[in-house]
């Protein structure tokens, strides 16, 4: 605004609707398009900033129309066709209000019947104004007698109906609670078994842990004896010659005691028959020399004896050790 400190700022936007009345149209027709409202009869809002100038927006544009406003009103209450007779019935102004009779009125005046000279006296006297009120009042009434009546048969009519939708929502909320029940149990039912899933978990991982730990230790045993086998085989192989060799010296030696035996029991026989023979002995071999013989005989068979002692010794270290190397491996 020029001049002044004041500023205009836009707070919101306002729709107007254009109207008009049904007998209005019915006797002036109904315009097709914004441009044929200048050639009708309209009623201008006096603060509008168009003023006579009416814009209309639609979807070929906007388009702006100078109308024939024939009324300026500065506000928008609503004004009706009764308000306006009631505001001039106390003047005795009005359409069939008439203080002083007519032109064309005295004929039939004169030649009224009762009521139409009733009309004409209560038209005259201001009565006019309070008949229309009356009449009003009693249509309002009877509007609302009619409004009281159907009134009165919905409330009986839902009243009948209460008992079974009372019932009906007794049953809902049952149903409500017993739903909620339900539901409080699968809840409490789901939360139960989620908390043994856990702890079946964390036993299940406390097992897997300790077969884990249990696995490491097997493993570990199990590179520990097959080391130990490894070690065992490498003896026994080295220990393989030696059991041949010893095998082979206790199968000479078991030959050389029967050989022994053999001598020695011949040899004691021979002494028997030497004891016992009293005659002088004839072309034989000499006793002392048998004696040394059999005591030579003797020697050997201790010498051998020990042998056959040493070597079964290393026999059954041998077959204990591959015994053992024997266990040692289905263990494995």
């Amino acid at each position: 605004m020029t001049g002044s400190m004041l500023v205009s700022r836009k707070l919101a936007s306002t729709r107007v609707v254009l109207c008009a009345s049904p007998t209005y149209l019915l006797k002036h027709g109904t315009p097709t398009h914004p441009s044929e409202l200048a050639s009708h009869r309209t009623v201008a809002y006096t603060y509008w900033s168009g003023r006579d100038e009416w814009e209309f927006t639609g979807p070929n544009g906007t388009v702006s129309v100078n109308v024939n406003a024939c009324i300026h009103a500065n506000n928008g209450d609503t004004c009706r066709l009764l308000d306006i007779q009631e505001l001039l019935s106390d003047s005795g102004i009005g359409r069939e209000m008439h203080v002083i009779v007519g032109q064309g009125q005295l004929d039939s005046v004169l030649h009224a019947d009762p009521m139409g000279r009733r009309a004409f006296i209560e038209e005259a006297a201001g009565v006019l104004k309070h008949r229309k009120r009356k009449e009003k009042a009693l249509r309002k009434l009877d509007a609302m007698q009619a409004n009281l009546t159907r009134l009165t048969d919905l409330t009986g009519e839902l009243r009948r109906q209460l008992k079974p939708l009372g019932k009906q929502a007794e049953i809902a909320r049952k149903a409500q609670a017993v739903q909620a029940d339900l539901r409080d149990a699968r809840l409490r039912l789901h939360a139960f078994d989620l908390v043994s899933q856990r702890g079946d978990l964390a036993k299940e991982e406390a097992d897997e842990s300790a077969v884990r730990a249990r696995r490491a230790e097997v493993e570990q045993a199990l590179q520990q004896s097959q080391a130990e086998q490894n070690e065992l085989e490498e003896l026994l192989a080295a220990d393989a010659p030696k059991l041949a060799a010893a095998a082979d010296t206790w199968y000479r030696l078991s030959a050389l005691e029967e050989r022994l035996r053999g001598t020695v029991r011949l040899a004691i026989e021979r002494a028997r028959h030497l004891s016992t023979e009293v005659s002088a002995p004839q072309g034989g071999r000499d006793p002392e020399q048998l004696e040394a013989e059999a005591e030579h005989a003797a020697i050997c068979e201790a010498e051998l004896l020990a042998e056959v002692d040493e070597a079964r010794y290393l026999l059954a270290e041998a077959a204990e050790r591959r015994s053992v190397v024997a266990l040692k491996q289905p263990a494995a």
